[in-house]
């Protein structure tokens, strides 16, 4: 989490000035589809690895930065595609949540590559604007 995010400065303010520390075991998109997309299947037979389509809606108030950067360095749709599935990304960006100026340079270093990949993939990429609701 970067401590810049409105969550976290409110949390902040509500504790005095602190922030709140909790340990949390969490799993990557990547290792998700992985694990649970038929396809990957060790054992999958070839009717089931192909014909198959994958929408991920991602509303993630920040986080979606790495995430995005994450499933392209893995490869997995890529993977996902060249097996003969569709796979599409509709990401909501909330640049302007993060306030440090050095997270929002973290945030969008490495971004338009990682797009650029999972588009010459084959992977769909739509971005949603976060006035959408």
């Amino acid at each position: 989490m970067l401590q810049s995010m409105p969550d976290i400065r409110r949390t902040t303010r509500k504790n005095n000035g602190t922030t709140v520390k909790a340990n949390v075991n969490g799993i990557t998109l990547s290792t998700l589809l992985q694990k649970t997309l038929k396809p990957f299947e060790p054992e999958a037979k070839p009717s089931v690895q192909s014909g198959g389509s994958l929408l991920v809606k991602m509303d993630v108030e920040g986080a979606e930065f790495g995430v995005v950067k994450e499933l392209a360095a893995s490869n997995v749709l890529c993977n996902y595609v060249k097996l003969g599935n569709s796979a599409t990304l509709v990401v909501e960006f909330h640049l302007h949540l993060i306030k440090d100026p050095q997270d929002k340079q973290a945030a969008m270093t490495g971004l338009k590559d990682a797009k650029e990949k999972l588009r010459n993939c084959g992977v769909k990429f739509r971005n949603l604007p976060d006035f959408w609701t």
